[in-house]
């Protein structure tokens, strides 16, 4: 800390007195800046500070509301395409389940005795182990 310094800060701190000789007093080059107008800059500064603080957390808190919409829009359609690929998949396989029996149930009853049909049903099941 200088002296210039601390003079300074010594006759900005204490009010001077008024000379009684009726001399005036000559004011100093750089006029101190009042208490009262640094607590309201302070004051600016903190509201400033507050109101883009706000702005960006709501700005913040709306990008995740999105992105969690977004994404939970995609994962539903995922999801809607992956059931209907099992879907397709199921129904191929049920035709061909179709199919493979389809020929056994096209025989008339009377053709054939049980045993041709026993050993009809077992050739079929060899054929196609998925119909069991």
């Amino acid at each position: 800390m200088t002296i210039r310094s601390f003079i300074k800060d010594f006759f900005a701190s204490k009010p001077q007195a008024a000379p009684s000789d009726g001399t005036e007093q000559q004011a100093p080059s750089e006029a101190p800046v009042p208490k009262t107008r640094r607590r309201l800059f302070t004051k600016y500064v903190a509201l400033f500070v507050a109101v883009v603080c706000v702005a960006l957390l709501s700005n913040g808190i709306f990008d995740v509301f999105f992105y969690y919409q977004e994404h939970k829009t995609s994962l539903i359609r995922i999801q809607r395409e992956q059931a209907e690929a099992a879907a397709a998949k199921i129904g191929q396989f049920v035709k061909e389940i179709e199919s493979q029996l389809g020929w056994t149930t096209q025989l008339p009853w009377s053709a054939g005795s049980i045993e041709q049909r026993r050993f009809d049903a077992l050739r079929l099941l060899r054929r196609a182990g998925s119909a069991r």
